[in-house]
């Protein structure tokens, strides 16, 4: 962009989310007051609520753009800042472990608290180059968000050739993600759209073990283990959104304690938090079960049937309107599925489900659960599970009269259980919450067990080196030393200034220091900002062509060769998101090839067709080309206003059918790029007059 436009979009970005955070802090603050780590699961959850309304609302209103979404953000922000200040605000009641500490509690816990920070830090530097490279993300996390953003509306992204159920899913995470696309028309931000996620996650372990009575600073510990795990870390820097799965899934566990349910903000917090997980992604509905064990948390808190229905009604208000849209266009709320329960018809779907064919064996089984790149390593499920069960055996009868407790040492070992019995997909970050609860679990038996913080703390810091150690992969050792080591130094420093406020109680300096350091390091971002974006957009083609090989050249092909204004229709391709562009103003469609069928909903049902994943990724593509008429594809073509034709050669099916018509009628599309893996051509359909 010319002059100082990515500039002044970035300080725009900036002043937004910090009045929307200062306003959730403040109204934070009485919300929960006395209780510092719920103030701050208080304040991200409606920094994220705030994100995910304006951009929801602005899309229903058709107004899907900086104005207005800007306009309700603030609009939100100076709400929430009016709410907070309404009466008197009660300061923070003193914490249960008073008096003071000595001055080694509170160097271990500064860097307990600084050593995630400075490890995520150095990753992020260390990525700050990679573009997008996850099938979910180029398929439709992103296009899904792009889509929104180029109409002003949250209309239906279409995914052909693959799964259906992504078309017709709950998309928070893309709300998220266009919510940091929209005011830089790039994603040089939604990269990082998890990164907020993994402070969600450290904050609600935090919250979640003081409910438990857990001390604080072994609070910081479990959550430093769950954050540097293997399953947060190889997510943070995608643009997806299973952390925030996660961070939810912990977060209403957090707030089931029973003080907390009785608090006026109770209901609506429940409701926000439900609201929002069943908003993300249909995945979540195979371990949401595991919440029931927390039914009767509310009933000992007392809750009366308006309390009930208000937690329901702000949860149906902020994830009813996509199961609204499906059931609308569909007759079916979580379509493509057959929705079956004992076998008893309720809505029909494109096919029904099944369980994947690796989740038979224990063996098997095994694998998805320790043995991909996203699982939890042996090493620390093993000792996590069985410190979970020994504290089951010794609890079990307060486990009846405590739901919080029994949901995190019981709730993991069911929902794996019903995982193995459903998942048609044997992908392991679907268990990311069962993973997190386990590692916290495994800490409060620590906190239960061993209560002299001599012996509990090294077996937490235990648990902490080895999530670091196995964070990545043996080949990515060196990463792993490189961040340790950058977290390191951040914990050092936290500990030097925790002794200077020891020892030099006079100087006045460190009170504004971090105002100061903020300051400095926004003005750094700024300097650095405009050459950091041309810098990745310039290199993004050539990450991609590393990664992918030769389809990565067709991409670069139309984003060099290709009016960024055009409309370019795609075929046999899910990775759509590069066609776009850089400022993601290229229009793509796709034209259907079946008659009567305009959307992924039209294709006739599989009827008595029971699919896992590999099923669908096998049989949908050739699904959606079947009984393929030419003349339907020109007219639907033509009907899109597309001037160019991007064709996959390879990647949905072997043979497009696409390719096969195009290749028929050289006159109508002209090739301008051929290689081994794509094909673009030229639309030159003929006038009347012609």
């Amino acid at each position: 962009m010319a002059g100082f436009e990515e500039e002044v979009n970035l300080v725009g970005f900036l002043a937004v989310n910090v009045i929307v955070l200062l306003g959730a802090w403040r109204l934070a603050r009485r919300t929960a007051s006395g209780d510092d780590s719920m103030r701050w699961l208080d304040t991200l959850t409606l920094w994220f609520l705030v994100q995910y309304a304006t951009i929801g609302v602005a899309g229903l209103l058709h107004g899907l753009n900086v104005p207005v979404v800007y306009t309700l953000a603030i609009g939100c922000g100076g709400a929430m800042a009016w709410a907070g200040g309404r009466g008197a605000f009660t300061p923070n009641a003193p914490l249960s472990d008073t008096p003071p500490k000595p001055l080694w509690h509170s160097l271990i816990t500064a860097a307990l608290l600084a050593l995630p920070i400075g490890f995520i830090a150095a990753y992020i530097y260390e990525q700050r180059f990679v573009p997008v490279l996850a099938n979910d993300t180029l398929a439709y996390h992103l296009p899904a968000a792009v889509q929104w953003l180029q109409e002003g509306r949250l209309s239906l992204y279409d995914v052909w050739h693959w799964n259906p159920a992504n078309t017709y899913s709950p998309l928070a995470g893309s709300t998220f993600i266009a919510w940091l696309v929209l005011p830089f028309g790039h994603d040089v931000l939604a990269r990082f759209v998890q990164i907020p996620a993994v402070a969600l996650i450290g904050v609600a372990t935090v919250a979640l073990c003081t409910a438990m009575s857990v001390p604080r600073m072994l609070a910081i510990a479990i959550a430093a283990t769950v954050v540097l795990s293997r399953p947060t870390i190889s997510e943070a820097t995608l643009a997806k959104d299973d952390l925030f799965v996660v961070a939810l899934f912990i977060a209403i566990i957090a707030t089931c304690g029973i003080d907390r349910l009785r608090a006026s903000a109770g209901p609506v917090r429940v409701g926000v938090l439900i609201g929002l997980l069943l908003a993300m992604k249909y995945t979540v509905l195979l371990i949401v079960p595991v919440l029931l064990l927390l039914i009767d948390a509310p009933l000992r808190a007392g809750w009366r049937p308006r309390h009930w229905l208000t937690a329901i009604g702000v949860a149906t208000l902020l994830a009813g309107p996509w199961y609204l849209r499906n059931w609308l266009l569909t007759g079916n709320p979580l379509f493509p599925i057959d929705v079956r329960p004992l076998g008893i018809p309720i809505f029909e779907g494109m096919f029904a489900s099944r369980r994947d064919d690796a989740l038979v064996s224990p063996a098997l089984v095994w694998r998805v659960l320790t043995g991909t790149y996203f699982s939890l390593p042996a090493i620390l499920l093993v000792p996590a599970a069985l410190l979970a069960l020994s504290m089951i055996a010794f609890r079990a009868r307060q486990l009846l009269a405590n739901p919080m407790e029994r949901t995190l040492l019981i709730g993991p070992f069911i929902g794996i259980a019903l995982f193995v019995a459903a998942a048609p997909f044997a992908e392991s970050r679907f268990l990311f919450p069962l993973f997190a609860m386990l590692l916290i679990a495994a800490g409060v038996t620590i906190a239960r067990l061993l209560p002299s913080v001599a012996f509990s703390l090294p077996a937490a810091l235990f648990l902490l080196v080895l999530a670091i150690a196995t964070a990545f992969e043996q080949s990515h050792v060196g990463s792993i030393v490189l961040f340790a080591t950058a977290g390191l130094l951040v914990a050092v420093a936290a500990m030097a200034i925790v002794v200077a406020r020891r020892f030099l109680p006079r100087v006045q300096w460190y009170p504004s220091s971090p105002i100061v350091g903020a300051v400095v390091g926004s003005l750094a971002i700024y300097v650095c900002w405009h050459a950091y974006v041309a810098d990745y957009l310039t290199d993004r083609p050539n990450a991609w062509r590393n990664i992918f090989g030769t389809p990565a050249d067709a991409w670069a092909f139309v984003n060099m060769e290709i009016p960024p204004e055009a409309t370019v229709a795609i075929g046999n391709t899910v990775n759509v998101y590069p066609l776009f562009g850089d400022d993601n103003a290229r229009r793509l469609t796709y034209a259907p090839l079946r008659p009567n069928v305009s959307h992924v909903h039209d294709l006739p049902p599989l009827y008595g067709q029971s699919l896992n994943g590999a099923d669908i990724i096998r049989l949908i593509p050739p699904y959606t080309v079947a009984g393929a008429e030419r003349h339907v594809w020109l007219e639907n073509l033509r009907g899109a206003g597309a001037q160019y034709l991007y064709i996959a050669k390879r990647e949905a099916i072997a043979e497009p059918v696409e390719l096969q018509f195009a290749n028929g009628l050289g006159d109508v599309f002209v090739p301008i790029f051929e290689n081994a893996d794509a094909v673009v051509y030229r639309i030159a359909f003929p006038t009347q007059d012609d």
